[in-house]
């Protein structure tokens, strides 16, 4: 057994939750190991002190003192006003999103379609555009050139 599976069943010991099946295992276990008999004792004396620790009762008034020091809920109108005023431009959006769809589709089933430009040939353009001061015999304009043109 290892000592984490010890530690477990230690701890399940002083529950009073470990089965008779595993109990023989556990005392094999904490005969040849004496870091396990030093985890078991301080694991004794932990739960002896917790025992010794007495728990008091709250008052009968504690639950409506709690409740008085906690802050006024908001009705529920208060917070449904919220709520709408959060939802009232959802109308517009969808209204504007729609209008754009349809454009887009009645633009495609005309025929007018446009075609967006590869990244590749946006960024030919703007290297072009660029260093299109550099002169001709530059190193800078031969690149340029070399990929602009795809080096041909």
């Amino acid at each position: 057994m290892q000592c984490a599976t010890a530690h477990k069943l230690l701890s399940l010991r002083i529950d009073g939750e470990l089965d008779d099946r595993r109990a023989p295992d556990l005392a094999a276990h904490l005969r040849d190991c004496p870091s396990c008999q030093a985890f078991a004792r301080e694991l004794e004396r932990c739960a002896a002190a917790l025992d010794a620790v007495s728990v008091s009762e709250p008052s009968a008034d504690f639950g409506a003192r709690v409740m008085a020091s906690l802050p006024p809920q908001q009705s529920t109108s208060e917070r449904w006003t919220l709520v709408r005023g959060l939802l009232r431009p959802l109308p517009m959006a969808a209204a504007v999103v729609a209008l754009a769809l349809g454009i887009t589709l009645a633009s495609l089933m005309n025929g007018n379609t446009t075609t967006t430009p590869t990244a590749e040939a946006f960024e030919s353009d703007v290297y072009a555009e660029s260093f299109s001061a550099l002169p001709e015999d530059s190193s800078g304009a031969r690149y340029i050139a070399l990929v602009t043109d795809g080096g041909n």
